[in-house]
């Protein structure tokens, strides 16, 4: 903003279209300004087809020699009965055993498991990845997050993030290969893209896409996974939930599941779990003194509000409530923590995305501007009288202050391994529970992970993790954390928990409030779930919104539909 027009930007599309660097397709009442792809999406979207095409009986099955029926489609053989029998030793029920089979015995390159939240999806691929070790395969997780890095790695799978594989190669390979691939509905296009291509090369003989559709999608382009269930990859479904042990709760949360949210709405209301307060401060208040109940029976409970600003202002107000009871010390240390400004990379290319006071993360250093690796620097300046509407000057039209106060001229357009923060202040004191909102490698800390303040000072943080694990670090390398009462339904995913409170504005957005955020929020707890709202009837109406992302080729598709439509007028 500030650096060019809407006529200009306009004149931009028009010659990129003209050059066929664009793609646009018709108007929507979603999209009143009409909708846009480019040449390489729709390339990588066939890419992706084509490579789970070709994959098709060209896989090895894990379990010996399986046959498909011709007559009814049922899979038989030594194969089969060899899972079948391990599968009953296991105890597995009867959607897990299906599950199993199709994964452990399937002569596709690629297959998926889809499972309802709740379905023990890890649990059964953790079983899955035993078998195949037995057996002499090599099995590697790769997660969208550290946190489902995390619950792969505690059923016993060596995995990283799928981040990670696309950086830094993997060990040579030795023998047969089994990829699991966990939290699919997070993928993008151009991840899965490079994952495939990847497994490729390397001559994996077996991969599994293992998610949930329904849940939350990735912020990057494309929706891949779902892409390659509609063009027939095999797939096995996961229906029976299992992770809701009330009774009354385990119903609402299957009519969610079904996409019944009205009547979900409505059984929750019956059973007194949805409370009306209109006042924001208000209903925050009566959220903290829920949170603190549950506290006070030791129940491991969670908030989850959909929009940043609400997180920080529960995440307050439930401090509070634990500092009047005792529950966390009344003194405690002034912290600065570091709150990303997910930056896209072309944003990060130019000046006036910056703001001063920004801190600016450098993975890499620079010997010759005297920037150590892994340094952090404060935007002092945006130097805006060097910036111009036809572009961003190609100058050092950012001043940044390093920590010893040595100021330097920066051109961010030059710079690649730049992470971007907004800097604030939190109060924290022994007893206060915190939530690491990026990965600590070095400690083997992942992103999303909770942890209990148990020592503090000036200099140094103590802190126990759900596990009980202690970890002691300079006060200064626990900058990338929050208090960690609240949480958004992003960061939840994956969670489980006794008790969940969900905050719910009904006046937010359809990007925070919507049926997949309904969804993952609800499907969190075990035992209990309360929700508090500004206005009952608004919020029926948002969490039935539905939040779905466009693909490439279906972009194109109806253009040549719309074009074809029009030639026969």
């Amino acid at each position: 903003m500030g650096a060019t027009d809407l006529d200009h930007l306009q004149a931009h599309m028009k010659a990129r279209q003209a050059g066929g660097q664009l793609i646009a397709v018709g108007s929507s009442y979603l999209h009143p300004l009409g909708r846009h792809t480019t040449p390489e999406m729709v390339r990588l979207e066939r890419e992706n087809l084509a490579m789970v095409r070709q994959g098709m009986n060209t896989g090895r099955p894990i379990a010996g020699i399986a046959i498909k029926s011709a007559v009814d489609g049922k899979v038989s053989g030594t194969g089969t009965q060899e899972v079948r029998e391990w599968a009953t030793a296991k105890k597995l029920l009867p959607d897990q055993t299906e599950a199993a089979l199709l994964t452990l015995t399937s002569g596709h390159w690629v297959t998926a498991i889809e499972g309802l939240a709740g379905t023990a999806k890890t649990s059964l691929v953790g079983g899955i990845s035993e078998f195949a070790q037995q057996r002499g395969w090599t099995v590697r997780g790769f997660g969208t997050t550290t946190t489902s890095v995390g619950a792969l790695e505690q059923v016993g799978i060596e995995a990283r993030t799928v981040a990670k594989l696309r950086a830094a190669p993997l060990p040579v390979k030795t023998g047969r290969e089994f990829w699991i691939v966990d939290e699919s509905s997070l993928l993008a296009t151009v991840p899965v893209n490079e994952l495939l291509k990847l497994a490729r090369e390397r001559g994996v003989e077996r991969i599994v896409f293992v998610g949930d559709q329904k849940q939350h999608l990735a912020i990057e382009a494309g929706n891949p996974v779902r892409q390659l269930l509609a063009d027939n990859m095999a797939v096995a479904r996961l229906t029976k939930i299992r992770r809701q042990k009330e009774p009354g709760l385990l119903q609402a949360v299957e009519l969610i599941a079904a996409e019944r949210i009205p009547e979900a709405v409505d059984l929750l209301i019956e059973q007194k779990r949805v409370v009306e307060i209109k006042d924001p401060a208000a209903r925050y208040q009566r959220i903290a003194d829920e949170y603190l109940n549950a506290y006070e029976v030791r129940q491991n409970c969670l908030v989850v509000s959909p929009a940043n600003e609400e997180r920080k202002a529960i995440n307050e107000a439930v401090r509070s409530a634990l500092v009047a009871n005792g529950y966390v010390q009344s003194l405690g240390q002034q912290h600065q923590i570091l709150i990303p400004r997910d930056m896209t990379d072309a944003q990060k290319q130019h000046a006036l995305s910056y703001h001063e006071g920004d801190v600016i993360y450098f993975r890499r250093g620079s010997k010759a501007q005297q920037i150590p690796k892994r340094a952090y620097l404060t935007v002092a300046a945006v130097n805006t009288e060097q910036l111009s509407l036809e572009k961003v000057a190609k100058d050092e039209n950012l001043t940044l202050r390093a920590e010893n106060g040595r100021l330097i001229s920066f051109d961010p357009s030059r710079w690649k391994g730049l992470d971007v923060y907004t800097a604030e202040t939190r109060t924290i004191a022994v007893g206060d529970r915190l939530q690491w909102r990026e990965p600590d490698n070095k400690r083997r800390i992942a992103n999303g992970q909770y942890a209990t303040v148990t020592a503090l000072d000036r200099h140094y943080i103590e802190v126990r993790f759900d596990n009980n694990r202690k970890v002691s670090m300079p006060l200064n390398d626990a900058r990338k954390v929050d208090l960690g009462y609240c949480s958004t339904s992003h960061k939840s995913q994956g969670s489980t928990v006794h008790k969940v409170i969900i905050n719910i504005d009904s006046s937010r957005h359809a990007e925070l409030v919507n049926d997949r955020q309904f969804y993952v929020s609800a499907t969190r707890p075990e035992w209990d779930a309360r929700i508090y709202t500004d206005s009952v009837q608004g919020m029926r109406r948002a969490v039935a919104r539905t939040q779905e992302k466009t693909l490439a080729l279906d972009v194109v598709a109806q253009e040549r539909r719309q074009q074809s439509t029009a030639m026969r007028i």
